[in-house]
């Protein structure tokens, strides 16, 4: 399970708004690739850790 997150901030933006492709790593391979909304939509990991964050 995921349990860590680095994001990039590109222009001030939150990754939650970012349309470029975020790539979700456990133990160095990545396990997860898509936009925020696509990483939502599937419900995996990053969703997962997502909802931990924002409730």
């Amino acid at each position: 399970m995921v349990s860590t997150f680095d994001g990039v901030n590109v222009r001030g933006r939150e990754v939650g708004d970012a349309d470029a492709a975020l790539a979700v790593m456990d133990a160095g391979r990545i396990i997860e690739l898509g936009t925020h909304d696509d990483l939502i939509t599937r419900d995996g990991p990053y969703a997962k850790l997502w909802r931990q964050w924002h409730g």
